[in-house]
């Protein structure tokens, strides 16, 4: 039997651990802390007992690899974390100090409502939106080197401007001043677009239900570490995998390797996904759900590849003023 150590018993160290046991290896996971869940893990607080969160996490409907992995979870003995331990999606809204809540109710058509611009500022805030998703290359280099809320500013009035800035954080869980255009880009694109929608059977709370595209997110039902993580590390420990808690990585030492590693923070999906990935670097059997991307994104971001491999416009902006030439050179043809 093959042996593997994992370092950390956060998201992805948990999902590494998950996807290889199942697969026969003898799997042994060394964490600092003496409980699972890293960032993403709760507590109670001293007398009062009360729950307490290490930060806010919601789950959106392109949590796929997520999603996935707690159907195979245990929560009790009636079912598993994701039939048992998610809450209904939470309708997006937005508070302002003065004047009426905007909630994301009619779709896509809300945000301009809730973000206080004008039908202008909207298409041009899709506009840079639609260049980012419709990118490969251009988005991961140049576009990761852009601070989006600097590059929305010269598209939106000052109210509309600020607005935005307020959401980095409960939206995209990054602080405004930080966050790159290449991931709010990224964000909206799964939040927006993302398949396959996700269904729940009906419950206590009420009849069927589903979180598709642009629904609102999911919370657990109770503190993060009592809904996840302790049934989790329950369920890998009856696997065969164990755990040394307090036990801190202070130095490695390689005989002639190398490394080489990946990772995404920002979210609980992105934790699963370099989890699951690291899971499959060692065994190809891992398998790892890919985010959805229509055709014609795909499409039209390797033919902009292509112009950007030789510093040409992104292939949008190329089509607007091949366009605007275009009808240009036919109104001077007709009237002129």
């Amino acid at each position: 039997m093959k042996s593997v150590v994992i370092f950390g018993a956060g998201i992805s160290g948990l999902s590494a651990a998950h996807e290889l046991v199942r697969l026969g290896y003898a799997v042994s996971v060394y964490e600092a802390l003496d409980q699972a869940g890293g960032f993403f893990r709760s507590s109670r607080i001293g007398q009062s007992n009360m729950p307490a969160e290490y930060s806010w996490h919601g789950m959106g409907p392109w949590y796929h690899n997520t999603f996935d992995l707690m159907h195979e979870i245990p929560f009790n003995e009636k079912g598993n974390i994701y039939d048992l331990a998610l809450s209904r999606p939470l309708d997006f809204g937005i508070f302002p100090d003065s004047g009426k809540a905007q909630f994301y109710d009619k779709g896509l058509k809300s945000i301009p409502r809730m973000f206080s611009m004008d039908n202008w500022e909207f298409i041009k805030w899709a506009y840079l939106m639609l260049k980012t998703w419709t990118s490969n290359n251009r988005s991961k280099i140049e576009y990761d080197r852009l601070n989006a809320a600097q590059a929305w500013k010269p598209l939106l009035k000052d109210k509309a401007n600020r607005t935005w800035r307020s959401c980095f954080g409960p939206w995209i869980g990054s602080d405004w001043s930080k966050v790159s255009l290449h991931t709010a880009g990224e964000f909206f694109r799964k939040q927006l677009i993302t398949k396959p929608v996700h269904r729940h059977e009906a419950d206590e709370d009420g009849p069927a239900w589903a979180q598709g595209a642009g629904i609102g997110w999911l919370l657990f039902k109770g503190p993060s570490s009592e809904y996840w993580f302790n049934p989790w590390v329950r369920y890998l420990e009856e696997k065969g995998v164990r755990f040394f808690w307090k036990k801190s990585l202070t130095k490695l030492e390689f005989d002639g390797a190398h490394t080489k590693t990946q990772a995404q923070v920002w979210s609980i999906e992105g934790a699963v996904e370099s989890g699951r990935r690291a899971a499959k670097a060692i065994d190809g059997r891992v398998e790892v759900i890919d985010q959805y991307r229509p055709v014609w994104i795909k499409t039209i971001a390797k033919t902009d590849d292509i112009l950007y491999s030789i510093k040409a416009p992104h292939i949008i902006d190329f089509i607007f003023w091949s366009l605007l030439i275009l009808c240009g050179c036919m109104f001077y043809l007709c009237f002129w």
